[in-house]
């Protein structure tokens, strides 16, 4: 990856810019799937099956394919693709490979056509076949299948509420696991046949059952855990007692038909902190890793904006930083880097 494509205002330091590009050619989906099923050894299986789904699924998806050549038939669903799409869908980008866009961070119409269209795809793999998934963040809202009772509309309008109310990623794919007939393993119950899903975490400390919703791993939360998210953000008011029977109700009785499922994390944000660590090391400064969750603006920028009349903790409270470091001039625009592996925060002392 070119160094320069970091270059902002502020940031004008050739060392720092490679150290970034070091971070994120660590976390390349691409490379990353490669490097994973060279030594990965495949259960015994007739027909092989290509699944993509997250930010990352087309790249990931795609190196799968130039792998496994002889693989049977490859989805796609993912929010912006590199390919040329027509109006219809679904489109086939290449011999066996057919993508799909879908709504992100909030899930639209198109996003239950996905859904619609993972449930099409597995009911054709059978028994005997091997369910290859490829998954990375964004899953959660790509890919959606409403239990019964529920409605795209339901779905949306807690997801809008948990955003604004800045829940966590963790307590929002919680709820999206009850909400969903996909989520928490409902893409592994979908089918009988073995599956090996590999996963590129965005989630600080690779919990399975959150990265897309665990799409392939089983998940039963309690009861508790799901009434006190709905009270701690005031969300339960938005459903009416019917739908909150639904939320709160079992989706699996019996987890044994997951014994077939294997599940991989394949790279995550200490991969690219690591790769970033030792770039760091041999650009000559004395660098550690505080693995923590931290929201930075530096005093500088914060003085920029304050006199542009600009508020941080308006803009942040909104999720909203690519406006408000844009009209500073400090926004990083590498272009697309094909992973969502990013949310990585550098302190230098230069």
């Amino acid at each position: 990856m070119d160094a320069d494509r970091f270059l902002t205002h502020s940031l004008q330091d050739p060392r720092i810019t490679r150290i970034l590009a070091a971070a994120i050619e660590a976390v390349e989906p691409g490379g990353i799937v490669r490097q994973r099923l060279e030594k990965t050894a495949l259960p015994e299986h007739d027909r092989p099956f290509l699944l993509g789904i997250g930010k990352a699924a087309e790249k990931m998806t795609l190196a799968a394919a130039a792998f496994y050549k002889d693989f049977t038939d490859a989805l796609i669903i993912t929010k912006h693709s590199l390919s040329a799409l027509d109006e219809n869908p679904l489109t086939r980008i290449a011999e066996r490979v057919t993508i799909m866009e879908a709504g992100h961070p909030v899930p639209d119409e198109r996003s239950i056509a996905a859904g619609q269209a993972v449930l099409d795809f597995t009911s054709r793999v059978q028994n005997n076949d091997l369910l290859i998934c490829l998954i990375s963040g964004g899953g959660s809202a790509l890919v959606v299948v409403p239990r019964k009772g529920l409605s795209l509309t339901d779905i949306q309008i807690l997801t809008k509420s948990m955003l604004a109310n800045g829940a966590s990623i963790d307590e929002m794919n919680v709820l999206r696991c009850q909400l969903d007939l996909l989520k928490g393993g409902g893409l592994a119950a979908a089918t009988k046949a073995k599956i090996l899903s590999l996963i590129l975490s965005d989630v600080i400390g690779d919990h399975l059952d959150v990265i897309a919703s665990g799409l392939t791993v089983p998940s039963q939360q309690s009861v508790e855990k799901i009434q006190a998210i709905l009270e701690k953000y005031n969300i339960a008011k938005l459903l009416s007692s019917s739908k909150l029977k639904i939320v709160v109700s079992e989706k699996f009785a019996n987890f044994s038909i997951f014994d077939r499922l294997r599940n991989v994390i394949v790279a995550n944000n200490i991969s690219a902190l690591q790769a970033a660590k030792e770039k760091a090391m041999v650009e000559g400064f004395f660098t550690d890793i505080a693995n923590t969750e931290l929201q930075v603006v530096n005093g500088q920028t914060y003085r920029r904006a304050k006199k542009l009349g600009m508020s941080a903790a308006e803009y942040l409270s909104r999720n909203d930083s690519f406006p408000f470091f844009d009209l500073l001039g400090d926004l990083l625009k590498p272009g697309y880097t094909g992973t969502n592996v990013n949310d990585l925060i550098f302190l230098f002392g230069l």
